[in-house]
């Protein structure tokens, strides 16, 4: 199993950042290995996608976990391996938000996926939170 996490903290409320969150097309402006994302409806349990990576690759996504407001688990399946990115919202004392991002790898196939991309993601995703966090401040001012 391979997992990592990173952390920052918006001045936005959490249901701004939520907002953020829910507009699949705008996921690129945000994660910066998306150049496009798309899903068949709003995103609820279940919903699936698709996110075409900055290498041209169009990778199918589904909503796995889901907590309305504060959690979303997203992911796909490699061989062998389940991918999952998590994202989770917390309401700090001063009305802001702290924003988790995860990334977790299972499976038997998992070490190699790890060497693979594992190490790329964890050294992204504190970019990609921090965009999240002052994006929803920038769609709040």
């Amino acid at each position: 199993m391979f997992k990592t996490e990173a952390v920052s903290v918006s001045s936005a409320d959490p249901a701004a950042v939520w907002a953020v969150l829910m507009n699949v097309p705008d996921w690129p402006k945000w994660n910066p290995r998306y150049v496009a994302a798309e899903a068949e409806g709003p995103l609820s349990l279940a919903q699936r996608g698709v996110v075409t990576l900055v290498d041209g690759r169009r990778s199918p996504v589904e909503v796995f976990e889901w907590d309305q407001g504060r959690y979303m688990v997203l992911g796909g399946r490699a061989p062998a391996t389940d991918i999952r990115f998590q994202y989770r919202l917390e309401a700090d004392a001063a009305g802001g938000t702290r924003v988790t991002l995860g990334h977790s790898l299972q499976g038997p196939a998992s070490p190699l996926f790890a060497r693979l991309f594992g190490r790329r993601v964890a050294a992204y995703l504190p970019d990609a939170a921090s965009q999240l966090a002052h994006l929803a401040e920038a769609r709040g001012s």
